[in-house]
This record gives C-alpha cells, structure tokens and sequence, in this order.
C-alpha cells in the first residue's frame, strides 16, 4: 500500500520500484501472495532515505522484507498529481522554482534537483544531486536569468517581499556549469569529467582553473522535453543520469553529468537507465527562504 492506503500501481520491468520487485514478481500471477527478502543492494543500498510512511530515516545497508499481494496485472499505470501548486513548462526569469524528477512522481518519491557540498568548497563548487524535497533548503530552489542564461540555487540569495526582489547575501551565487573542456576528451563519461555542478563564475573548482574558470555557461529548460540543456561546442548536450554499471535508476543521492544527445551505452550498460535525459517538472515555490 501507498502512503494514503491506495494500493501501488507500477510497470514491471521499468525500474519504478526496487530492483529486488522487478526481479522477484516476474514469478507471480494475479491474486498471489508471497513475501520479497530484498537484499540491500536492490533496495535502497547506502542513500540515506527516510521511509515513504514516515518514521525514523532507515539504516544504511539495510535488508528489507516486503510481504506482497498481486491484486491485479496487466492494467495500465495512472499518473496521481502529487503536487497541488499550478505547473508549467516555461521558466520565469527571478522567480522561485523547484525541479521536480518526472520520473521519480510515478514512485511517489518526490525527488528535486539539488547539490550536495564538498569540503572546503562551500560557496565555490558543489556537485548536482537528486534529493528529497525540503521546502526550506535553499540548495532545491532555483532561479534562471533569461538575460544571460545562467541557472543558480537559492545559496547564498534571499527574497526581499517588501521589494519583490532577489537579494544577494554577499556571497557569489554559484550557477549551473560544466567542465570548459567538455567534448575534448572522449573518456569523459568513465572519469567523470563529465560531471553537472554549480560554481561561483570565475572562481577556480575542482574542474575549472585559470582562464576555464572564467568561461561563462547557458543553459536552456526545453518545454516540449522538459529537460536542462546547453549547446557547447557544436555538440547539444543534456543533464542526465550517470552511464554506471552500478547505477539502478534515480534515487536519493545520485549525481548528474552531461550527456551528449543520443549518447549510446555499452552492451554491459543497461541503456533503460543508464544515461537517461532528466525530464524536470517545474514548481513554483510558495515561499523565498533566506539564509
């Protein structure tokens, strides 16, 4: 059952559930009952998550037994809105937004876009994530500037509502960014040079230094693909999952990379995950967070 006691509707197969389901209900037929001892590698592994009923956050590495009924197969899955706020498909310059993973809504798992810190970067450099939405964590509010392109968090911002406008805590907003060199080495995806982050514009990180550092980034929301994309280089590229061998679809904690459009995987890959195009369903937030 779902939070709200509906039971949970799912295709089979299409890693909306854990790896340990789509392997083990391929042996069970409508009106079966069993019981699923799901190691933790195809549950929820080492990401820190907090169970979808609530209670305490569940141990990292746990085991995990689910007792299964089949009520019915073969039907077709329907999407449940989870959000009531208006959605759109256009980002509006200055405004407020979450991202919401489309594809994470069919698990009921609200998962946004959001950037995980590293030691002794704060500020400077922090890499993209997927996390569960805090309405209060300024790193899952985004702004876009139509003017130049640039995508940054609420890091380091706060929202005046006497003035209607987006404030600066005299901290260089970090934007959206890619390696300079992107394209240029064709070993990218297996070194992770390839990696989505935010930076602090012309602030020398973990990936830009000198005159790299300085080179200004767009990134462009398509409304028809929802999806985050920026032309560099002649080659179109979009934010996506990482190609891992390890990588069993979006969850709590997975970090993002640039793909190339139409970017193939290899055999020992599988491609249903593997290097998937983010597609972003975009919130408008009812509230600014300051600092």
């Amino acid at each position: 059952m779902e939070g709200d006691q509906r039971p949970k509707t799912f295709t089979l197969g299409d890693h909306q559930v854990f790896k340990c389901w789509d392997l083990a209900l391929t042996q069970f037929h409508q009106g079966d009952l069993g019981t699923l001892d799901c190691p933790s590698y195809y549950a929820y592994g080492d990401a820190f998550t907090w169970p979808p009923v609530g209670g305490e956050p569940i141990p990292l590495h746990s085991d995990i037994d689910f007792e299964i009924e089949v009520l019915e197969c073969g039907r077709t899955p329907e999407f449940v809105q989870q959000s009531p706020m208006p959605v759109t498909t256009t980002m509006q310059s200055g405004q407020c937004m979450w991202l919401h993973w489309v594809e994470a809504e069919s698990l009921r798992d609200d998962l946004v876009l959001s950037t995980s810190t590293l030691p002794n970067q704060a500020g400077i450099f922090e890499l993209t994530k997927l996390e569960h939405l805090l309405k209060d964590d300024p790193s899952m509010e985004w702004y876009y500037d139509y003017a130049t392109g640039q995508l940054h968090n609420g890091v380091g911002w706060h929202y005046n509502l006497s003035k209607d406008t987006l404030v600066n805590d005299r901290q260089a907003g970090e934007t959206l960014d890619h390696i300079t060199k992107l394209g240029d080495s064709t070993h990218e995806m297996d070194d992770g040079s390839n990696a989505a982050f935010v930076s602090q514009p012309g602030k020398d990180n973990q990936f830009n230094k000198g005159a790299d550092a300085q080179v200004k980034k767009n990134i462009y929301y398509d409304p028809d693909t929802r999806q985050l994309t920026t032309f560099y280089n002649g080659i179109h590229y979009h934010l996506a999952t990482p190609i891992d061998p390890h990588h069993e679809g979006p969850k709590v904690g997975t970090f993002l990379q640039w793909l190339p459009f139409g970017t193939s995987t290899p055999a020992e890959h599988e491609p249903d995950h593997n290097g998937k195009p983010a597609e972003f369903r975009i919130e408008y937030c009812d509230h600014h967070s300051t600092q």
